[in-house]
This record gives C-alpha cells, sequence and structure tokens, in this order.
C-alpha cells in the first residue's frame, strides 16, 4: 500500500470508531499529547475527511490516541505497510 492509500484506511478507522463510541473529532484532539505533536482540531478534522495528507508520525499519534480512548486496534502506519508485503 502506498502512504496516501494508508492515511485513508486509518482516517476512516478513526472516523468509525469514534461514531461508534459517540465521541468528536474534538475529543480526540483534546486527548492528544500536548508535548507530542501540535495539530490543530481543523487539521485533524480535514485528515479524517480526506481533505489533507499528515506525515505517517502524525497519523500513527491519532491512531495511539484513539486505540488509548477508544480501546480499538486500528493499526499503524507501519503495520498497515509490513501487512501488504
Amino acid at each position: 500500500m502506498d502512504d496516501r492509500t494508508i492515511a485513508r484506511a486509518q482516517a476512516r478507522m478513526i472516523r468509525k470508531f469514534l461514531g461508534e463510541a459517540g465521541f468528536s473529532i474534538g475529543d480526540l484532539w483534546r486527548n492528544v499529547p500536548d508535548s507530542a505533536v501540535h495539530l490543530a482540531e481543523l487539521e485533524i478534522d480535514a485528515f479524517l475527511h480526506h481533505a489533507v495528507h499528515l506525515e505517517p508520525k502524525e497519523r500513527d499519534l491519532l491512531v495511539f490516541t484513539a486505540n488509548t480512548m477508544l480501546g480499538c486496534q486500528i493499526p499503524y502506519s507501519w503495520e498497515l505497510r509490513l501487512d501488504d508485503n
């Protein structure tokens, strides 16, 4: 899988689990560790709706945050790359 395909898959999974748990994008944004990344809520919203491409490090931080908040197991970028081989 190329990086854009991985990004879209991660965005879809994060959106799905947020919706199922009744959480908003703002809830996700508020739980991202402050020291780890400086993403605005609007950037996260744009990423989750495929309007902005984030680097794997930034996406994986969102995946980590969603997995921690929601108890789900959204795969990290490197895991999706490994699955493709």
